[in-house]
């Protein structure tokens, strides 16, 4: 089970928000867009009060319901109007689509469950050399931590630092395998059947 640094669920995803717009650079409304494209793709019949934007033509009505939207969305970033369950899945790829790398996984870590790294591509080789450097990037981060923890031969309070950020990088090195498993798994399916 997580550590739970964040007290709920959507305090998990609002973080997720701040740390792509804080180390990326992502802008509220470069979110808000992507965010709503996915919630009209993912949960159509939950977001069909606000404008699917991809729909719009006209500059004015466009720009209407961008504003409309971005300030359900920043309303929704603040925590200051509840943040709908049905939201949770198109925020967390939104979150991935602009570069998040751990929120998925700490969101399936929460509840003891190990989520799968999402390799872009149809199960080609640029998708398993992508995984295999986020591989490597991972575990390296994990054998620097481990052998912090484990160089005195005991794991006690010393190490209490370090424990939490080497839990949830070999959780994210296990997403690496996982998820380049399941692009080779989708290959093989996809070359049995031809």
């Amino acid at each position: 089970m997580s550590n739970l640094r964040h007290p709920t669920r959507d305090a998990l995803l609002r973080d997720g928000l701040n740390q792509i717009r804080e180390q990326r650079g992502i802008s509220m409304s470069k979110f808000a867009k992507t965010l709503n494209a996915l919630a009209h793709a993912m949960a159509p019949g939950k977001v069909s009060k606000w404008v699917d934007l991809n729909s719009l033509i006209d500059a004015d009505e466009y720009a209407s319901a961008l504003i409309t939207w971005h300030k359900q969305v920043e309303r929704w970033a603040a925590g200051t109007t509840e943040f709908p369950a049905w939201l949770e899945e198109p925020w967390v790829t939104a979150l991935e689509e602009l570069g998040d790398e751990g929120t998925r996984a700490e969101l399936a870590n929460r509840h003891g469950y190990l989520a799968v790294s999402r390799h872009s591509g149809k199960g080609d080789a640029g998708s398993l050399m992508s995984g295999v450097g986020n591989l490597n990037k991972a575990s390296g981060g994990a054998t620097v931590l481990i052998a912090k923890i484990a160089c005195d031969g005991v794991i006690d309070g010393d190490d209490l630092q370090y424990l939490p950020e080497a839990q949830r990088i070999l959780l994210d090195v296990a997403a690496q395998a996982m998820g380049m498993a399941d692009v080779m798994k989708r290959a093989e399916a996809g070359l049995a059947k031809a």
